[in-house]
């Protein structure tokens, strides 16, 4: 059985679908999507990405945000597969290598995965 629509947003707030967004590199490595990425790619503004990218729960965005924020990240909460390979990367203790290789490691993602596993206690 599925897991419902609200147990999936519960369990990727959009700090979680932030942490998650990633770009495959022409050589099949991984790096960390820019918050100038996805805000192209949700037709939002880099300071909205921003934003959002800190929240812990999806209760203070529009469905419109979530949908365009999500999906700009990679997290598209009606694929299964996508889905399920998020969930067991979040569940198998994370290495994030793509994140620490970013310029940001040490300013916004490291900070942001402290944030992001104090919101799940």
């Amino acid at each position: 059985m599925s897991a419902a629509i609200w147990d999936k947003l519960d369990n990727f707030p959009p700090i979680a679908c932030r942490l998650l967004a990633r770009v495959v590199t022409p050589t099949g490595g991984t790096v960390a999507k820019t918050a100038k990425e996805i805000a192209k790619d949700a037709g939002m503004t880099e300071m909205e990405v921003s934003s959002i990218s800190w929240h812990a729960s999806w209760d203070k965005l529009t469905v419109d945000e979530l949908k365009r924020f999500s999906l700009a990240c990679g997290v598209d909460f009606t694929s299964r597969d996508i889905m399920r390979n998020h969930s067991s990367y979040l569940r198998k203790s994370p290495s994030f290598k793509y994140l620490k290789k970013s310029p940001e490691w040490n300013s916004v993602f490291k900070p942001m995965i402290v944030a992001y596993v104090q919101s799940r206690k």
